[in-house]
């Protein structure tokens, strides 16, 4: 049991809706939060749970709004899975007003990474769990048009088919990237441009 729920982050108070998903026809019917948990680490498209008290089918896998056949809906609370594909554990500090460079700044003076940018099914399921609308992720645009992060080995392609929002990118001086949203969308923005919007922090360990 602590093997599972080791591996979870209660996160309350969502900011989105949630791309919520029924286990597959093969699980059966879970009678529990914890069964429910433990399909989801074995699910490469499972960032989270859900558990909704008032539907026969109460186990929800929170999933990318990719995935076919999931379904937007509101929930007050998921639990995410700690881990992303690359074996980061995440941990969210809420914030408001924070530049992008003042969140990769926070990260690197506690030991910790900004979060890079969520490339897998599971992890951008996993970053559409928070607390706040916005968060910076470790992505930069170069004089090329590539992306490359500044704490990892990560480069995407200039052509990379990011899920823009209207009118992004940008270009010019707004180089840094920020994801938000439902469904999960990219914006680029100054980097040490600061605003009142609402913002976490994920640091990766």
């Amino acid at each position: 049991m602590q093997g599972v729920w080791g591996s979870f982050r209660l996160v309350n108070l969502l900011a989105s809706q949630l791309s919520l998903l029924a286990p597959p026809p093969s699980a059966g019917m879970p009678a529990s939060l914890l069964h429910c948990a433990g399909l989801c680490l074995q699910d490469e498209r499972c960032g989270g749970v859900a558990w909704l008290d008032n539907d026969p089918q109460s186990c929800r896998f929170v999933v990318d709004s990719t995935v076919p056949g999931a379904t937007a809906t509101l929930v007050s609370s998921a639990y995410a899975i700690l881990s992303t594909d690359s074996s980061a554990t995440v941990v969210e500090i809420p914030f408001s007003g924070t530049s992008w460079q003042q969140a990769y700044d926070f990260c690197s003076g506690i030991g910790l990474r900004l979060v890079p940018y969520p490339v897998s099914l599971k992890d951008r399921a996993v970053m559409s769990i928070r607390s706040k609308t916005w968060v910076s992720v470790d992505l930069q645009r170069r004089s090329n048009g590539s992306y490359t992060a500044l704490s990892s080995s990560l480069v995407l392609p200039a052509n990379y088919p990011f899920p823009w929002y209207l009118k992004n990118p940008h270009y010019g001086m707004e180089k840094c990237l920020i994801v938000g949203n439902f469904p999960l969308a990219v914006y680029d923005f100054e980097c040490s441009i600061l605003d009142t919007a609402p913002k976490s922090t994920l640091c990766v360990v």
